[in-house]
């Protein structure tokens, strides 16, 4: 989207400019941090923040995508008209709930 290298209020207003209504991130920085959060807000943002993951390559898609792929169903159940800030929660730490050899 050739948004690197600038300030996050930037990037916010940026998105919005796009269409784009809400950021999925994990950086947290940006609502706890007043002026970021003020640029998400200024901007009409969404704000969906996943977990640190610690996984690399596969994993870290395969953990990304169990967490976030529930939770914009949420948010898209819920949407609200002011900009809002979720927060996902960790994945879980199995969903097997029983394995054996065929």
């Amino acid at each position: 989207m050739g948004l690197f290298g600038i300030e996050d209020k930037d990037i916010f207003l940026a998105l919005r400019e796009r269409d784009i209504a809400l950021l999925i991130t994990a950086d947290l920085a940006q609502v706890n941090n007043p002026r970021e959060r003020e640029g998400l807000a200024d901007a009409n943002l969404h704000w969906l923040g996943i977990p640190p993951i610690l996984a690399t390559g596969i994993g870290l898609i395969a953990q990304v995508l169990s967490i976030v792929i529930p939770g914009v169903g949420h948010v898209l159940e819920e949407w609200p008209e002011a900009p809002t800030a979720f927060f996902l929660s960790d994945p879980p730490k199995s969903v097997i709930s029983a394995s054996f050899p065929l």
